[in-house]
């Protein structure tokens, strides 16, 4: 595997996930839970889904992604079967 690409790969991914923490964060929760007031409606309530996709793309960038912890990871996986 090219180191280069890998690194490149990275960056970008956690550069999505960060712009995803963002938009469900401190679009959805933030700006319409509380100045668009999208709590009180009873048609659309979007806090829950938002909250959802926070949590998910906040697990995804703390999860540990560097080659050592896959090796573990794999080792871990070999033992088990």
């Amino acid at each position: 595997m090219d180191p280069g690409r890998d690194g490149t790969a990275r960056r970008r991914s956690t550069l999505g996930w960060v712009m995803w923490v963002l938009l469900f964060g401190v679009g959805f929760l933030a700006i319409g839970g509380e100045w668009v007031r999208m709590w009180q409606s009873e048609k659309w309530n979007g806090l829950q889904p938002a909250l959802q996709n926070f949590l998910i793309a906040w697990e995804a960038l703390s999860a540990p992604a560097g080659e050592a912890d896959c090796v573990k990871m794999t080792a871990c996986c070999a033992n088990c079967t």
